[in-house]
């Protein structure tokens, strides 16, 4: 649990203590792989700049949170624009609170004034992977293995080998979960079974 970060030894010098769930914890930076996580034609599918309805939003969240359990190394940044809207609790909210508690932050905006891009993108990439490579940068994961879990693939121009998509109407149904299963399995943490009683992460 200590390599997790979900303890860390007391401040007194006796036993441990819990640390914040949220924070993204210093480590070497192979130590997690980030999932860049879309929501509409991903958790549910696009209804094209409709409001998705209510008896299928987040249709498929408890799909990818059973494959997200098997990973529990994974930690994972919202670049859905539903960040737009809603702030990191709320997003986070949505979720059930194992995953949640992995969910370490967005990925950042480009500034719009007067409905026009200020923030210039990085060059040569498409917008969402631009900000994907800022997340990274800014916390200095740009090392770390990442994955996308999104419909947009078009907006992927120089990482697209990175991208598990989801097909915009359908959503992650079970072929995309078996896709993403493999990614996952590729990525260079591997998974992780934790030992509780010897507070010790061990490779399976």
């Amino acid at each position: 649990m200590q390599e997790l970060g979900a303890i860390a030894p007391s401040t007194s010098g006796e036993g441990w203590q819990a640390v914040d769930r949220y924070a993204l914890r210093a480590c070497p930076s192979s130590r997690f792989t980030f999932l860049f996580l879309d929501f509409d034609g991903v958790l549910h599918p696009e209804y094209e700049g409709q409001f998705v309805p209510q008896e299928v939003v987040f249709c498929h969240l408890h799909r990818f949170e059973a494959v997200i359990a098997d990973y529990p190394l994974v930690r994972i940044v919202i670049s859905s624009t539903w960040r737009l809207q809603f702030d990191l609790d709320n997003l986070r909210g949505r979720f059930s609170r194992e995953t949640a508690s992995r969910i370490v932050g967005v990925t950042p905006q480009f500034q719009r004034t007067e409905n026009k891009v200020q923030r210039v993108r990085l060059s040569g990439l498409g917008e969402r992977e631009s900000e994907i490579i800022e997340w990274l940068e800014q916390h200095g994961q740009e090392h770390s293995p990442w994955i996308a879990l999104d419909d947009a693939v078009w907006d992927f121009r120089c990482y697209r080998d990175h991208v598990v998509e989801c097909k915009n109407y359908v959503g992650l149904d079970d072929a995309a979960a078996i896709r993403l299963r493999k990614a996952l399995d590729s990525a260079a943490v591997g998974k992780y079974r934790i030992d509780e009683s010897s507070i010790r992460g061990t490779v399976s």
